[in-house]
This record gives C-alpha cells, structure tokens and sequence, in this order.
C-alpha cells in the first residue's frame, strides 16, 4: 500500500522517483532510494515486528527474506529456481515489476495485493 500510495500523491512520488531511475530492474535498484523513501520503506518492515515483540530470530529471518524477495524482484531475470516464484501472488514477480519499473505502471507490491487493492 504504501508502494502504491508513492506512486499516487506527487507529494511522496518526489521522493520515490530516484527508485525508478533505472528503467529496468538491477541488483543495485532494489536500494537505490531517496532518504525519505528508505525512511517509509523501513516503517513497516520493522515497526510491526518491534510493536508485537517478535522473537529476534524470527525477525532475522523476516529481514533475510524481505531482502531477498527485494533484490530477487530486481534482478532484471526470471530465475527458475526462485522459491517466491511458487508463492500465492508472486509468480512472475520479475517480470511484472520489470515492467513496472520500465512503464511506472502496476506491480506496486506482489500480485495478490495489486489485485486486492484495485
């Protein structure tokens, strides 16, 4: 949602714009972000887990995959053997936010949650 909502308000869209400097998914745009985007991006990675006091392995293990799915999502490939490939609402992740990143346009989060968000 909050992907989305960067895209929506031109306030927020200044700063997520740096993101979408690379009009193909790479490695290196996967953390290629304005402070203020960092900033948004981080809230929700790790207020939710701090609020409801997730054990600490738990949550290395949610940051390790978060990462992954982030850098896996701007590889610029369609890799095989991706385990998010098999996911509900991530198959073809790469290729739907490769477009994403070439048209600024859909894929602002997994499938299932473009769907139902509209």
């Amino acid at each position: 949602l909050l992907h989305r909502a960067m895209h929506i308000y031109p306030f927020l869209y200044r700063f997520h714009k740096d993101h979408h400097a690379f009009k193909t998914t790479t490695g290196i745009a996967a953390e290629h972000h304005h402070i203020v985007d960092s900033v948004a991006n981080a809230i929700p990675t790790f207020v939710p887990p701090l609020l409801l006091g997730v054990h600490p392995l738990l949550w290395i293990a949610h940051m390790f995959l978060r990462t992954w799915e982030s850098v896996d999502t701007h590889t610029g490939y369609a890799l095989p053997f991706t385990p998010f490939r098999y996911l509900p609402g991530m198959a073809y992740q790469q290729e739907y936010h490769c477009f994403h990143h070439h048209s600024n346009l859909g894929t602002f989060s997994c499938l299932l949650f473009d769907h139902l968000t509209g």
